[in-house]
C-alpha cells in the first residue's frame, strides 16, 4: 500500500496523481505505511483559500465567488465607511480578496486544463463577461489532467 507524500492519502497502484491533493506521484516517492506528514492545518487552510496549484469544480468556484466574495465587498465597504483609517484597512481587505479571486479563478481554469494566465483576459472588454460565465459553466476535464486528478466530491460515509 502507497501513500501521498504531500497529504498522507492512501494511493492505488496506477495513480499517477493524489486524488485528495493532486500532487504527481512518482514510484520513488511512495512509501510503504506513511502517515500524514506533520503540516500544520493553519498552512494548510491558507494554501487552500490562496494557493495556485491543483484544480477547482464549479461547485468550489460558486462557493468561494458568488457565497464569500459579496461578503468580502461588504466587509471592505463597512470597513470604508465605519472604521477611522478605514482606507487603509479597505485597501488591504481589497488586495487580500484579489488575490483569492485570481486563486479560485485559476484553479478553475486549471480544473478546465487551462493555463491561470487565461485570467487575464478578463480585463479584455467585451470577454471580461464571457470568462465568468466560461468558469461557472463549463464542466471540467474528467479524469486526471496535467494539473492534478478531478476534483474531490463529497463524500458521505454511511452512519
Amino acid at each position: 500500500m502507497a501513500f501521498c507524500t504531500n497529504c498522507g492519502a492512501e494511493l492505488q497502484s496506477d495513480q499517477t496523481y493524489c486524488g485528495a491533493c493532486g500532487t504527481s506521484v512518482n514510484e520513488s516517492d511512495q512509501s510503504v505505511g506513511a502517515g500524514i506528514s506533520d503540516s500544520n492545518p493553519s498552512i494548510d487552510m491558507v494554501r487552500e483559500v490562496f494557493g495556485f496549484g491543483g484544480r477547482l469544480g464549479r461547485v468550489g468556484f460558486f462557493i468561494r465567488v458568488v457565497g464569500i466574495f459579496p461578503v468580502g465587498a461588504l466587509l471592505m465597504i463597512l470597513l470604508a465607511v465605519l472604521v477611522r483609517g478605514g482606507a487603509q484597512l479597505t485597501l488591504i481587505a481589497f488586495i487580500l480578496f484579489s488575490v483569492f479571486f485570481i486563486s479560485a479563478c485559476t484553479r478553475r481554469l486549471h480544473d478546465l486544463d487551462r493555463r491561470g494566465w487565461v485570467i487575464i483576459l478578463i480585463f479584455v472588454p467585451i470577454v471580461q463577461f464571457v470568462i465568468p460565465l466560461y468558469l461557472l459553466f463549463w464542466p471540467g476535464t474528467q479524469g486526471v489532467n496535467r494539473y492534478g486528478s478531478s476534483p474531490t466530491r463529497w463524500k458521505v460515509s454511511p452512519p
